[in-house]
């Protein structure tokens, strides 16, 4: 962070040019103007670090559904994720139940949880 300020106060002294500026701090040139774009439009707070997290999950498992995947399978261990699928649609009646593989990653929180009881 320290780095990236004394960069974005070099470049702004006009004492150096940007190449020379990047070649000093061991960075791409595309990097060091994205540090300059981001300390003139948002000052020292654009400088900080950002999160490379995704702001939504689109494809996220409703948590109800969820709450189901791992009450069936407490309550039935042997069945696997194609015996699932079938269950939630013939029994709950949920059109799109989540992919097979979602309901794996399920499995292993049931048995998570099941210890914790």
């Amino acid at each position: 962070m320290e780095e990236i300020i004394r960069f974005a106060m070099l470049a702004q002294s006009d004492r150096f040019t940007g190449t020379e500026l990047c070649e000093q701090f061991g960075i791409s040139r595309k990097t060091g103007y994205k540090h300059l774009e981001r300390y003139a439009t948002s000052g020292l707070k654009g400088l900080q670090a950002r999160s490379h997290r995704p702001h939504h999950f689109p494809q996220i498992t409703d948590e109800a559904v969820e709450a189901l995947i791992v009450a069936e399978r407490r309550l039935h261990r042997t069945w696997g994720p194609k015996k699932l699928h079938k269950v939630l649609k013939m029994k709950h009646g949920i059109e799109s139940p989540p992919a097979r593989s979602c309901q794996l990653r399920k499995k292993a929180q049931s048995r998570r949880h099941a210890n914790d009881c």
